[in-house]
């Protein structure tokens, strides 16, 4: 999201949040890389403890077909906190690919524009199949 005047900063990053949910439910990979920091980490639980760069999120799925918008998914924004030019928000989703996320997220403020620099995930089996 481009800075904008007037803009809060809980705003910028909720926009950061939204723009987020939409590149996910759109599966659009060259987008989602401008969310992130180029030096940003993404951990989780899904299928065990994973942790590395944002790179298998940018890959999934190659397939336009299998957006997850086309699949039931749904998401929405939770907390957004913001101190300086620091940042915390939150995104919950359901029925991405067969799973449900909880996905914190801690962004920075790097020459006007959020950035994300990490993402903790944990992910449980969907009931919406």
């Amino acid at each position: 999201c481009p800075p904008t005047e007037g803009a809060t900063p809980e705003h910028q990053v909720g926009c950061v949040m939204r723009a987020y949910i939409e590149v996910t439910r759109e599966a659009h990979a060259e987008r989602a890389r401008t969310l992130f920091h180029e030096n940003a980490l993404m951990s989780g639980d899904l299928k065990g403890v994973w942790t590395g760069s944002p790179e298998p999120f940018f890959k999934s799925p190659q397939d336009p077909s299998k957006r997850p918008g086309d699949n039931g998914y749904t998401a929405k924004v939770g907390a957004v906190s913001v101190l300086g030019n620091t940042a915390t928000g939150e995104v919950l989703e359901q029925n991405l690919f067969g799973y449900d996320f909880v996905n914190r997220f801690h962004l920075l403020s790097v020459d006007g524009r959020w950035l994300i620099v990490s993402k903790l995930y944990y992910a449980k089996p969907s009931a919406a199949k």
